[in-house]
């Protein structure tokens, strides 16, 4: 099973939540696009500004960020796709995931 499948999975988890709530705080900055159905999200790509950048929620629960274009192919998690955004924004998710225990 590919990690990458675009089916609904549990977003019910403690990660998927934090993670929704700290991309809703960038979202304009990482211009996301939610897909249909909260599949995820569409989103330029952060390192190579292809618009071929998805995130997806990967088996862990949480989600997974992966570039589709030729040349980049960047896999990368939620803390770092807001770090291309804001360090500090970055470091208060690392640390909200950490005072919440989250893996």
């Amino acid at each position: 099973m590919s990690l990458f499948k675009t089916e609904v999975r549990d977003t019910s988890t403690p990660l998927f939540r934090l993670e929704q709530e700290y991309l809703n705080t960038a979202k304009q900055d990482l211009h996301l696009q939610s897909n249909d159905n909260n599949k995820g999200y569409q989103l330029p790509c952060p390192w190579c500004g292809s618009s071929r950048g998805f995130l997806f929620v990967g088996r862990h629960g949480g989600l997974i960020f992966k570039c589709h274009a030729a040349g980049c192919e960047t896999v990368a998690s939620v803390s770092r796709v807001l770090g291309s955004v804001s360090r500090k924004l970055q470091n208060e998710f690392n640390e909200e995931k950490v005072a919440r225990r989250i893996k």
